[in-house]
């Protein structure tokens, strides 16, 4: 299996939508990597302080 050079991510609830694509292709697997360790730990913030 050949591993995607995109990343997807929907969110819909109610009116609102989120839709986010990210192309890897570009990228060394260490970039991809921490690209995605930062991009989490902030949306996991922002969603800490909506509901704490």
């Amino acid at each position: 299996m050949t591993p995607s050079t995109t990343l997807s991510i929907c969110f819909n609830k109610k009116n609102s939508k989120l839709i986010l694509q990210i192309d890897f292709s570009q990228m060394d697997t260490e970039t991809q990597e921490k690209f995605l360790a930062d991009l989490f730990k902030k949306a996991l913030q922002k969603i800490y302080k909506l509901i704490g």
